[in-house]
């Protein structure tokens, strides 16, 4: 952990004050996922999700979060939440995050993503079971890429 010290010459206050060693990121990618969706009893859906993706991570606090800017993606963070399952196997070469929530009613979303930092994929696995039994699937992969950080306008 790295220190900041302060001092007051002449006088007798001193302090060593830790400092984060990393500070808070923000990334945002471009992904092309292709998508499949299957629900109970009805036939296959594929998409392809063309999004921006959001990734902010803050070591020194612990967070991470993947925010896709589609509808039809969810996010996932280590924010807790009622009834929220955080799972959190990222490493230095992946961003590897998973929620499950409960809700009153039965209701259950899990969702997972996996970014690859060193390929430049995105992976994603989603499943809603509601209370009465009914499921929905969704899995999705695809490439990704840094957003160009020059101002357009």
């Amino acid at each position: 952990m790295n220190f900041v010290a302060l001092a007051i010459i002449g006088g007798v206050f001193s302090a060593l004050i830790p400092s984060p060693s990393h500070a808070a990121t923000k990334l945002t990618l471009i992904c092309n996922i292709k998508t499949r969706f299957d629900s109970n009893g009805l036939p296959q859906r594929t998409l392809d999700i063309n999004t921006r993706v959001e990734v902010m991570e803050d070591l020194s606090r612990g967070y991470l979060s993947i925010i896709p800017d589609s509808d039809d993606l969810p996010s996932v963070s280590t924010r807790a939440g009622a009834g929220r399952e955080i799972s959190n196997y990222s490493t230095p070469e992946k961003w590897h995050l998973s929620n499950k929530i409960h809700r009153e009613r039965g209701d259950v979303s899990s969702n997972e993503f996996i970014i690859d930092r060193f390929a430049g994929t995105i992976s994603f696995n989603g499943r809603f079971t509601s209370g009465s039994g009914g499921s929905y699937d969704r899995v999705g992969f695809g490439p990704c890429t840094k957003a160009g950080q020059e101002k357009k306008f």
